[in-house]
């Protein structure tokens, strides 16, 4: 007599093996199977099903995409540190008329100035609150006409360099408070990682499930047709013996009432088959895709 583990304790070690063999060793961009529209059935394993559902799963899509959405906060937070240069410049020229000999060394005329000015700036802020700038000033002046006597040096340079550091004392001050955009935008990532795993996991739990239950169904389905096969036997039989004599013609009756409910037991049987498959094709994102899956566990395709 051959005796069979419960149920629970099946699926229990099934949920084990899968996550050991299965789960871990995926990526995170699973091949999956190839098929195309126009094939008449989907032939399927569990590991292959747990595969496209990594691959075309929507919730598993979104989870997938939120560790990257969190990189991309943590590159703002981080860019507050960056350092900011800018740099301007002016060319100016200025005619004034005079009426004075001692700037000129000439006739009262035209005086004329030109002026080119460069400056540039380059500014960060660092952890602990402090902001840094360094600033270069440059500013070349020409006169003309000029007197020598008055002004020896002609084209004449301005130059100016700064480098200032502030730090904030109170507000603002502190590694831990201008670094918390950023430990919060990790600390975010980190949680997105988390609930993509546990999205795959549930995920794969669902699909295992599914896949588990259309196997069920399938073999529902099988013995509702052996079932059939069994009544239409009856039936042949009763039908000899009543012809022989053997049996009162009601008896005929009875086992064609029975043939009937076998029958109407297998399209009740065809339509838990065709659910379970939709459940799976679901999580699989294939309900677009008109085909019958093919379970390898079961053995048996329902096209």
């Amino acid at each position: 007599m051959r005796r069979f583990l419960p149920l629970s304790t099946v699926y229990c070690l099934l949920s084990t093996f899968f996550c050991l063999t299965v789960l871990i060793p995926l990526t995170l961009h699973a091949e999956g199977v190839e098929f195309h529209s126009q094939m008449g059935f989907l032939r399927l394993s569990l590991t292959d099903c747990i595969e496209m559902a990594f691959k075309n799963n929507l919730d598993v899509e979104v989870a997938r995409l939120n560790p990257r959405i969190e990189d991309k906060d943590i590159s703002i937070a981080r860019a507050r540190f960056d350092p900011v240069f800018k740099s301007t410049g002016e060319i100016r020229k200025d005619e004034t008329p005079l009426n004075s000999i001692f700037i000129t060394g000439s006739a009262p005329g035209e005086y004329t100035e030109h002026k080119k000015l460069m400056d540039a700036t380059l500014t960060s802020l660092v952890p602990t609150g402090a902001t840094i700038s360094i600033q270069y000033n440059n500013l070349r002046n020409r006169r003309k006409p000029v007197s020598r006597g008055i002004i020896p040096i002609n084209p004449s340079w301005n130059t100016f360099f700064e480098a200032k550091l502030t730090q904030p004392l109170l507000k603002g001050g502190g590694i831990f408070y201008n670094m918390s955009p950023i430990y919060i935008a990790r600390n975010d990532k980190m949680k997105s990682i988390y609930a993509f795993r546990r999205t795959l996991g549930d995920v794969a739990n669902a699909t295992q499930k599914a896949y588990w239950n259309l196997v069920k169904a399938i073999e529902d389905l099988k013995a509702a047709h052996k079932s059939l096969q069994r009544a239409e036997e009856f039936l042949h039989r009763n039908k000899l013996q009543v012809e022989a004599g053997l049996l009162a013609p009601i008896e005929i009756v009875a086992a064609e009432e029975e043939v009937s409910a076998r029958r109407e037991a297998i399209i009740v049987a065809e339509n838990a088959v065709r659910n379970k498959e939709d459940n799976l094709k679901q999580l699989m994102n294939l309900l677009s895709i008109e085909t019958d899956i093919f379970s390898l566990a079961a053995g048996w395709s329902f096209s």
